[in-house]
């Protein structure tokens, strides 16, 4: 049998593996913004921390562990419960917090809300609620569909912009403090700090309550 504080002690090396790999994105980040060469050791120890990182965070999750929060959504939100429960849910250790795609399936096309169980795990009980009515809502506004942006040049601002307008309706308070708000000064999920640049400043002064095509202008 394992012993008492074996489950403690792995909890205490993803701790010191997580804080180990933010340290070193702000060390590469400061590197790069002073113009000097990140070492080639950097890249080693990144992917063996995101590997440990990885393997033990992989090794808790288990199918239906956020159940309980689709029952809430129901409960509350049965309309974009519908179109949640008809997406497939895809744990995805690669992304920093959650998303939707399309892919093609045969003739049809299957619409996947992918999900860092880490980052879920992270959220209070509102806050699942506000990423999933979150999703939901760039299937409802045709954000992935017919209203996706093709030119890869502006596909990130038009992310930029139909969150911004979906996060106007879902309220700050019932989001994580990660996600990009009007009048909200984001945090970069890869390093944990403030965001910053030409984007985020505006993003920080924006109006609430726009739509996605007002922030699009407005971001290019």
């Amino acid at each position: 049998d394992l012993p008492d504080n074996a489950y403690i002690d792995v909890n205490e090396q993803l701790a010191v593996a997580k804080e180990s790999l933010k340290e070193l994105k702000i060390k590469a980040k400061e590197l790069k913004e002073a113009g000097e060469p990140i070492p080639p050791e950097f890249e080693k120890t990144f992917k063996t921390l995101t590997r440990i990182i990885e393997q033990i965070e992989r090794s808790k999750y288990y199918e239906g562990e956020f159940s309980h929060q689709v029952t809430d959504l129901v409960s509350n939100e049965p309309f974009l419960a519908s179109i949640f429960m008809s997406m497939t849910r895809r744990a995805d250790f690669r992304v920093p917090t959650a998303y939707v795609s399309v892919h093609r399936n045969g003739g049809l096309f299957d619409v996947v809300f992918g999900f860092n169980p880490t980052f879920i795990r992270s959220l209070t009980p509102m806050q699942r609620q506000g990423v999933f009515r979150h999703e939901c809502y760039h299937v409802v506004f045709n954000h992935i569909f017919i209203r996706a942006m093709g030119d890869k040049r502006y596909a990130k601002l038009w992310n930029y912009a139909t969150d911004l307008a979906i996060n106007s309706i879902i309220g700050k308070h019932s989001l994580p403090e990660k996600v990009l708000l009007p009048g909200h000064r984001s945090v970069d999920p890869e390093t944990g700090e403030k965001a910053s640049g030409p984007y985020a400043d505006w993003i920080a002064t924006a109006p609430l309550g726009k739509s996605s095509d007002y922030y699009f202008a407005e971001l290019v």
